[in-house]
């Protein structure tokens, strides 16, 4: 988890939420409720089979290299979820 503050500069007032990017991979999990989430931009894959491992949503935002806090590669799945 990333902890935000009022005074987090790289966060806007509505930050951008993986579950409304269209690069999210949301897979059950059934362990808790809430859905394991996968980003599609950020994978390894295996060069025998083809298989895709993607990483993990939380990893690529806590990455300033990948997505970041900032959301920076979000691609909202609706009007509603783009933002500028």
């Amino acid at each position: 988890m990333i902890k935000i503050t009022p005074s987090t500069p790289q966060v806007n007032r509505t930050p951008r939420l993986c579950l409304n990017c269209e690069h999210a991979i949301m897979t059950p999990n059934l362990n808790i409720h809430k859905p394991s989430v996968k980003c599609a931009l950020f994978y390894k894959m295996d060069l025998v089979y083809g298989e895709k491992k993607y990483e993990n949503a939380i990893e690529v935002r806590q990455d300033e290299e990948k997505c970041g806090i900032s959301g920076k590669l979000y691609s909202g799945r609706t009007a509603g979820d783009r933002m500028v």
